[in-house]
């Protein structure tokens, strides 16, 4: 049976002394499923202004997927697409093809020339629709407490290996190898365990932050074999879970592999941004 799209209304209105919304909604959805976010009219969708769907990466980036401007990062072209004209109906953003990756917290901002200002949290998680054989580990904890991600693996497999996060179709942050370097932007907060006796790699993350929802790989440091995926939810407290599940497709096998990608900063939508990833360990 051939199911429809789900269809997300979030009405945000912003008038004079409007302050950034703090909470965040959580979404479920199902991988290759699609989902359409409409925001409410407001006097901040203006041609004067810019609208974008961005990713949390850190505290101070927040990745643009699409904008109002037609400009669609790498990973989404062809799935994401942002309408905000007028007469079109009130702004809203669509995302197709979902992938386990997806996973993570989003932000609807707007760009008035010299700073954004926050209309929308969705915290999306892709935990549905899964082959049996390749649905990856769920684990939901709560915000600011810790995470621990296991890896188990063949001890003929004593290569190096690394953890990472999956930020889109080609690219695989790594946050800690298996000889025990971390990432310097998870330094203060990650540890990497590794037992080439027992076989087993286990990543410690303190802190959790809600931006640290996401598909993390345990893979070779080449990036061609991935040993097991753990997607990683991270709640705010008192938070509720709506199931918008509702289109399944079999799921492919992806093997990423994990060159650098750009990522914008403080700098208007459209401007060229420097590299967010650092290089992989050799």
């Amino acid at each position: 049976m051939r199911c429809a799209p789900v269809l997300l209304v979030m009405l945000c209105t912003q008038g004079a002394g409007y302050r950034p919304p703090a909470g965040v909604q959580e979404l479920e959805a199902t991988l290759g499923g699609q989902v359409t976010v409409i925001s409410g009219s407001s006097p901040l969708w203006n041609k004067e202004h810019i609208s974008s769907w961005c990713r949390q990466a850190t505290r101070e980036i927040c990745d643009d997927l699409v904008d109002s401007n037609g400009a669609t990062s790498r990973g989404y072209k062809g799935r994401a697409a942002l309408v905000s004209h007028p007469k079109k109906g009130p702004p809203r953003v669509t995302i197709s093809g979902l992938r386990d990756w997806d996973t993570g917290l989003y932000c609807w901002r707007t760009w008035n020339g010299t700073s954004y200002t926050l209309v929308k949290r969705l915290l999306l998680q892709v935990l549905h629709g899964f082959h049996p054989e390749s649905h990856p580990r769920v684990l939901r904890l709560a915000e600011g407490g810790p995470a621990t991600l296991e890896c188990l693996y063949a001890q003929a497999k004593r290569w190096s290996k690394v953890w990472c996060k999956q930020t889109d179709e080609d690219t695989c942050d790594w946050i800690g190898h298996s000889d025990g370097v971390t990432n310097l932007e998870y330094v203060s907060r990650a540890l990497v365990t590794n037992d080439p006796q027992a076989g087993r790699m286990a990543l410690v993350l303190k802190e959790l932050q809600i931006w640290d929802t996401g598909a993390y790989r345990c893979m070779e440091s080449g990036g061609s074999v991935v040993l097991c995926t753990v997607v990683l939810v991270v709640s705010p407290a008192g938070s509720s879970v709506e199931d918008v599940s509702r289109v399944h497709k079999t799921p492919r096998r992806e093997s990423p592999t994990p060159p650098s990608r750009p990522a914008p900063g403080p700098t208007p939508p459209g401007a060229e941004r420097g590299a967010h990833s650092r290089p992989w360990p050799s």
